[in-house]
């Protein structure tokens, strides 16, 4: 089954290739980043466990889909035309930064007080987890506020450099100090994930202009200084006493095994959330106020279930069990526990329709389209780990995002905003 999808993915990647003649079309991305995780898994380099045919019968089922909604012609919507004026509100996106930072450095002034008193790196995370953040208005903050605006300030910034093809020194220092306070806080590897799914992004968008090579040699030093920097985080890492190479593998294709294992206890309530659990992100600061007043539901509450228990339940991928593995059942086992198979189908046709419509969008070239693009890019490449609409660090992140801009006439534009035609 493995050779079939992998026949069949490849046939996919070739016809976007040749479809669109660019390698930063959803299509193509979206098929690529699945090839070579396919091929990884048919490789088994580190003797992982066999993938259920159910699994491969998901990914086959939803790539099709995927492609399916790529396909479909773009849809002109009332208030969200291609050719519309949006002026960037920078006093909203400075206020969200420096909020942010004031918020990190009171937990990093705490992590370094912890590494003072013989706190490991590695383990500095649990230590905020235990102290810092078990104040509920604290993990409440941070879990609502301050990390979807880290995430909404970097797209920012990646969307500014593709767009005014330049990078501006002061918003790349910004960008990297809230990163590594975001880090020191939450030692989470998913904004330095985003960092380099952006200078991915930006480096086959700008290489072929040759009148920006000054900013395309830019971001390729700045994509250095993030390799190295994800390097020596996976390599401090207390549970990653694997080589480097080994450690990007397991995360890679560690979620089809763990999705393999969890099969017996997904298919006890799969069914029954139609899309809650794949875009719950939206759904839980709504949630968390209602359940304040009495007000549950009962979908919701599945939906949650599902994603705790993938947090707390590990398995060993491989059958020496010297690797253990929690959290990533794939963007498919996301689909597969709200409607099955019909909603593998479903959620991954309207994943590449908006995926699609936002492309189109992005080619416009003003900074809100272009970093709406980046989120859906975004969920492509996190889809090894989960739907990152799942994540309220992501959902929450796109609504911040796009309230930073305002729809607006060429003649009403306020001198201090910036405004992309």
């Amino acid at each position: 089954m493995g050779i079939v999808l992998w026949t069949a993915i490849l046939i996919f990647t070739l016809f976007s290739r040749f479809k669109e003649k660019n390698s930063i079309n959803p299509m193509f991305l979206f098929n690529v980043f699945w090839l070579g995780i396919i091929s990884l898994t048919i490789l088994n380099l580190y003797n992982f466990r066999a993938i259920d045919s159910l699994v491969y019968k998901m990914i086959l089922l939803g790539t099709i889909a995927f492609n399916l909604g790529c396909l479909i012609p773009r849809i002109n919507i009332t208030g969200l035309s291609n050719n519309a004026n949006y002026a960037i509100n920078k006093n909203y996106f400075q206020a969200l930064y420096f909020m942010a930072i004031a918020f990190l450095a009171v937990v990093d002034s705490s992590a370094i007080a912890a590494i003072l008193r013989g706190a490991s790196i590695s383990s500095l995370r649990f230590t905020l987890r235990d102290t810092v953040f078990s104040s509920y208005y604290m993990s409440l903050l941070f879990k609502f506020i301050v990390y979807p605006v880290v995430i909404a300030y970097v797209v920012y910034f990646i969307a500014s450099v593709l767009v005014y093809k330049n990078v501006n020194r002061t918003e790349l220092v910004k960008s990297i100090i809230i990163t590594i306070m975001d880090f020191v806080a939450n030692g989470d590897r998913i904004v330095i994930y985003i960092w380099f799914i952006g200078i991915f992004i930006v480096a086959f968008t700008l290489k072929k202009d040759y009148v920006n090579t000054l900013a395309y040699r830019k971001i390729k030093k700045v994509g250095m200084v993030i390799i190295l920097l994800a390097a020596l985080i996976m390599l401090g890492r207390k549970n990653m006493s694997f080589s480097l190479i080994s450690s990007v593998i397991t995360y890679f294709t560690g979620g089809l095994v763990y999705l393999t294992r969890t099969l017996d206890r997904i298919n006890l309530t799969a069914g029954q959330t139609v899309l809650v659990t794949s875009y719950q992100g939206f759904f839980r600061p709504v949630m968390g106020v209602l359940e304040l007043v009495g007000v549950k539901w009962n979908a919701f509450e599945t939906a949650t279930e599902f994603l705790l228990t993938n947090q707390t339940n590990s398995f060993a991928l491989d059958y020496e069990a010297t690797r253990y593995f929690n959290y990533f059942t794939t963007c498919f086992g996301y689909f597969y526990y709200d409607f099955k198979m019909i909603g593998v189908f479903v959620h991954s046709l309207v994943f590449g329709l908006l995926s699609k419509q936002a492309y189109y969008r992005f080619k416009r070239n003003n900074v809100r389209n272009v970093g709406i693009y980046m989120f859906w890019v975004i969920c492509i490449f996190l889809g090894m780990m989960n739907f990152a609409m799942a994540e309220t660090s992501i959902s929450l992140g796109l609504v911040y995002f796009v309230i930073g801009f305002v729809r607006q006439d060429i003649k009403s534009i306020d001198k201090n905003n910036v405004v992309e035609e």
